[in-house]
């Protein structure tokens, strides 16, 4: 079996890291790494 996690230290770092980078056309990733949000807010939505 292979590992997907390579420090459970650095595990949530990795994850949204990898996340974010998917989906860079969309998402942004917050300045400490600890959370994920959309680039532009679609007008009349709620943020």
């Amino acid at each position: 079996m292979k590992k997907f996690i390579n420090s459970v230290d650095t595990v949530l770092t990795e994850s949204l890291d990898g996340f974010v980078a998917a989906h860079a056309d969309i998402l942004v990733l917050g300045d400490e790494h600890k959370f994920v949000r959309r680039k532009t807010l679609r007008p009349g939505k709620v943020p």
